[in-house]
């Protein structure tokens, strides 16, 4: 569905709502996040990029991407299980959620919230 928005002394301008839009690939990481980068197994790469993973595939020139989307603010701490089976992703500021994801399905498992004061 589009909808117009009519800045001041403009014409409408046509914008497409977020859920119409897929993304692709994504390029680049936040290179401030605690954990921010991990090895998994089977030659793939986990990494955040503002308010998502990212599990990429490596071994080939453009790696396969798959995306974690759940979080409503910019993630700040990650860690993965040994095996690589489990991710946990904390986003910044008050209210935080912890989100927990199957890595393999590229899954929400769970979401833990009442983090009333961020996640340390």
């Amino acid at each position: 569905a589009e909808e117009s928005v009519e800045p001041e002394g403009l014409e409408p301008v046509p914008t497409l709502a977020a859920a119409s839009l897929t993304l692709e690939r994504a390029i680049g990481s936040t290179g401030k996040v605690v954990n921010g980068l991990h090895a998994l197994p089977n030659d793939r790469l986990l990494y955040v990029s503002g308010s998502q993973l990212i599990v990429e595939t490596q071994g080939s020139q453009v790696g396969a991407q798959s995306f974690l989307r759940q979080h409503t603010a910019n993630v700040e701490r990650v860690d993965v299980s040994a095996s690589g089976a489990l991710c946990a992703s904390a986003q910044e500021g008050r209210q935080s959620d912890v989100l927990v994801w199957g890595v393999p399905e590229c899954e929400l498992l769970f979401t833990l919230s009442e983090h009333d004061h961020g996640v340390a």
